[in-house]
């Protein structure tokens, strides 16, 4: 069973402030243990997709921002991956992302296990 809170999630303004509001989410949520980044067009496919990887197994997904194209959301996700992705816990094997970006309205998330 998986499930996508978009509880956490802002709209998109800059680099800069949607880095900072995300990074201290991520923080705050990381509590759950391990956790991956990503971004997505369709976040309930995703979570279904990542629950089904053998590896990864992820259950649940916080997103966090929604960018209004793929320039903006591979951006703030290649941002967030340089700050997170050698920290214990981090699912994200490189500080490269972008396999989920698609052109129009993408989502940044976390998910956990």
């Amino acid at each position: 069973m998986t499930s996508v809170d978009d509880t956490y999630m802002k709209d998109f303004t800059t680099i800069k402030k949607s880095y900072l509001e995300t990074k201290d989410s991520i923080l705050q949520l990381k509590k759950y243990k391990k956790f991956y980044i990503g971004v997505t067009k369709d976040p309930e496919e995703r979570i279904k997709d990542h629950y089904n990887n053998k590896e990864l197994k992820l259950k649940s997904m916080f997103v966090l921002c929604r960018c209004q194209n793929n320039t903006t959301a591979k951006k703030l996700e290649d941002k967030l991956l340089v700050r997170f992705h050698n920290k214990k816990n981090c699912l994200n094997k490189t500080q490269y992302g972008g396999g989920g970006v698609d052109e129009g309205i993408n989502y940044i998330y976390v998910a956990f296990k």
